[in-house]
Parts: structure tokens; sequence; C-alpha cells
């Protein structure tokens, strides 16, 4: 089975190289109790960093039928917020999809106010499609694998080869008669996690060799999960082979791109540039959440990659990466945004240009919000001459908001989050309240800020105000 997978790998990547004009795809259905509701879709087109990408939204109509339109030139995995579920659905160019939604299950208080809450991820079903379909394929061999992998992850060091040449044989026999490529290489790449997880624990650089795919398979979800594990850390790990012993000079004192890659290349494991370059993009990304390389490193050597990639997918990758771990910084401008104020008029960052900005992130539902409104009413009034206090509310509905802003007479601007959830990814919010302060053009100068009750006041005063 595993040659025959591996033939056919190959094929795929050969042929996806090839450009695909864009087609109309067409996600649609009926779904009485989301009636009036937004529907979100959006989808992850970076492998690496996973940054979400709005695709747009529709309205459920009365009869709660909605519809949404794409234009795609690939297999594209589309996400739809549905509250407490993550729906999502395998959507090809130029086809017509009639979903189906699981029940209304809007998100509680406390979950809206859990920075680690986790939706959970439904592969909607499609009712207009055959058992050929790729979701349907797929959600027949996830409900086969599913709980195999479950089971061998957690009896890994017990459970006997002969097991799982049994159950490869199942698969084998369940799903080898398809000749869908995508499905195929799907398959290669899950079975492939079974092997790989022998190794966790371990040395990880062990299984480099093994990894089934010579090139880069961008949007296979097989592909980027197991690309993902496999990788995690790999300038760390492969620092520690015989092969990448010079590496650590390479990032530290010579800060070369080059010369990575180079010694990649060398080590006999990958040959394929492109593949080569992604494995050092996730190496890099991967450190800047450890404190192992210098920061200003890791960032240098990003821009090398920029300056010499000639793949608009691995470009749009490393603005990603330079985005995410700088975006906060003191200095760079602050995420726009355009959203609803208490009396229901448009408001953004320009808004405010001229006055420093306290921008917070806020619900009414938080008691630790709660005792610090009043603090931030007399901030408003004391420096409304040099500051604008800005609170971006994220509770469930306008009407929730305004309702709590009229019966507390609260005068400074809140702005109601509405669909704009994507705001707490670029602003990092993990709690409530949070807060920032942006300068007169609305550029970071603080961030995080201190918050209303750690004597922002003073803060202010002395240190942006009256600076010694």
């Amino acid at each position: 089975m595993r040659n025959n997978f591996r033939y056919k790998l190959f094929f795929f990547l050969f042929i996806s190289s090839i450009a695909t004009s864009y087609s109309n795809t067409i996600l649609r259905g009926k779904a009485p109790t989301y009636k009036g509701e937004t529907l979100q879709f959006y989808s992850f087109p970076d492998i690496i960093t996973k940054r979400p990408e709005s695709l747009g939204t529709c309205i459920v109509d009365n009869s709660g039928e909605f519809q949404m339109e794409f234009e795609i030139n690939s297999i594209v995995l589309i996400h739809i917020d549905l509250g407490k579920y993550d729906g999502y659905v395998y959507s090809e160019p130029g086809k017509n999809y009639e979903l189906v939604l699981p029940p209304r299950n809007s998100k509680t208080v406390d979950d809206r106010l859990n920075p680690y809450f986790q939706p959970q991820k439904i592969h909607l079903g499609v009712s207009n499609v055959g058992k050929k379909d790729l979701n349907i394929l797929i959600q027949r061999f996830d409900q086969v694998f599913n709980p195999f992998m479950n089971e061998y992850a957690v009896h890994k060091y017990i459970r006997k080869s002969k097991e799982t040449d049994q159950f490869r044989f199942l698969i084998d026999s369940l799903f080898s008669g398809y000749d869908e490529m995508y499905f195929q290489n799907y398959i290669t790449y899950k079975m492939a996690l079974l092997d790989f997880i022998k190794y966790s624990g371990g040395k990880q650089s062990d299984f480099y060799s093994k990894f089934p795919a010579t090139e880069v398979d961008y949007t296979n979800t097989g592909f980027r999960e197991l690309f993902n594990q496999v990788f995690s850390r790999f300038l760390y790990y492969f620092s520690e082979t015989a092969e990448g012993a010079k590496i650590n000079e390479d990032i530290f004192r010579y800060r070369s791109y080059e010369k990575i890659h180079m010694a990649v290349i060398k080590s006999g494991l990958f040959q394929n540039d492109n593949l080569v370059d992604l494995l050092i993009l996730k190496g890099i990304y991967d450190e800047f959440f450890y404190n192992d390389y210098p920061k200003d490193n890791l960032l240098a050597i990003l821009d090398s990659i920029q300056q010499v990639s000639k793949i608009q997918k691995d470009q749009d990758i490393i603005d990603n990466i330079i985005w995410k771990v700088t975006r906060l910084n003191v200095g760079k401008k602050a995420p726009g945004f355009q959203l609803y104020d208490q009396v229901g008029v448009m408001a953004g960052l320009d808004t405010f240009l001229g006055k420093y900005v306290y921008l917070n992130f806020v619900s009414f539902n938080s008691y630790a919000c709660q005792i610090q409104f009043p603090i931030l009413s007399d901030l408003a009034v004391e420096f409304k001459d040099s500051l604008v206090v800005v609170s971006i509310c994220v509770d469930e509905t306008f009407q929730e908001m305004k309702g709590q802003v009229e019966n507390k007479n609260y005068s400074w601007p809140f702005l109601h989050i509405g669909n704009n959830l994507e705001l707490l990814y670029e602003y990092d919010v993990r709690g409530y309240p949070t807060y920032f302060l942006l300068n007169r053009e609305g550029e970071f100068l603080s961030s995080p800020a201190p918050s209303a009750i750690e004597n922002f006041k003073n803060y202010f005063s002395k240190k942006i105000l009256n600076p010694d």
C-alpha cells in the first residue's frame, strides 16, 4: 500500500504545480435555527502561523436560507463560525455544496470571556454530493483513523507492530480504490503520523528522513498537520544532529540564511529548495516563542529569505510571521477597525487621531472590568484635552452594550466588536480587561499598557505628559 501511495503522491505534486484557473464555488443551505444570524467564513492559507483569513459574511434570511460564493483555484478548507462549533468543509473549484449545519448553539458568557475557549470542530454534512466526494471520503477515513490514532497515542509503547500493520491493511482495503489524489495523499500523511508518534519523547530528528513528501503540499490538511508536528522547532532539533552542528553559529554569529540553507541541503535529508525554505521558516517562527536564539537575529534571517524567495506563498508566510511577532511592538501602527459606538456611529482609530488613546477590550459580564469602569470614567474627564478612552466591548449584542452604557451613564466611546472577532487575534487579547496606549498617530506607546487599577493615571501624567 505504501509504495502505491508514494507513487500517487509524486504524481499529485507534479500535476498540482500546473496553474488552475479560478472558478466559483457556492456554499448554501437551510438552517432555521440560525435565521437572522451573520455567518462568518474564513480559511487558514498560512501553513505555519495559521493566521485566519476572512472570506466574507452572509446573513441567514427569515426562512433559514443562506448562500455564500467564493472564487478559488484549488481545494480550500473553508471554516464557518457557528458559535460553540467550528464547522468546516472541503471546497473544490466550480462546485456547489448544500451544507447541513448543526442546531444553533451560541457561546455562553463564560465561553466568550474565556481566552482559551476552543470551539468544537465539526466536519459539516453535505447533502447534494455522492460517496466519492472529497468530504465524504475524508469523513469516512477519519471515522476509522481517529479512534485508532487516539488509542495508539496512549499505548504507543506497548502496541505491537502487527496491530498497526493490520490497521494499514484495513485502510488499504477500504480506501485504495479511490483515485482522488488529494484524498490518497491525505491518507499517506495521516498514516505517517502513526510512524512519527513512535519518536515523540525521543529524538524527533530521527524521523526527518522518513517524511513522506519531497515537495510542499500547501493545501492538503494532512500534509499541514504532519509537517507542523514533525518539524516543530526544526532549527533547534536539527542543530543537535551531526549535519546541523553549525546551525547555532550560523544564527548567532552570521545571521545567515544562506549558510543555514546549505547545511540543510548538505544533510541529504531534503533536496527540494522550496521544502527546505519552508522548514527554515517553520524553525524560525517556532523559536520566537522560546529564548534559545536572539529575536533580532531571527528577524534578520527572515529578511534575507524574503529578499531571495520567489514563491508568493512563502512571501505571505514571512509577512505573517513578521506581523505576528512584531505587530504589538512599541512604535508599530495599531491594527485598524471600524466599529459602531453606543449611539450607532461608525468609528475607527482615525476618529481619535491627534490625542493619546487608552484603548481597552472589555465586557460588562466581567467583574474585573466592572470595578475599573468608574476609574476609566474619571480618567476620561481629567485628561479630556490630551487623552481619549476607547473601550471595545466584546459582549454578545450591540443592544446589550448600549443598555449598559446608558444605564451607567458612561460618556466615553464604547465600540461594539460585532462580527469583527479577528480583532481579538490581532491584538492578542487573552483576558478582560486588556489595555493599550497609543500615541497621537495611532502607534503603540505602551503594549500592553498599565490597567486602570495599576495607577495608569500616575504613569500617563508623569511618564507621558510630563516626562523628566
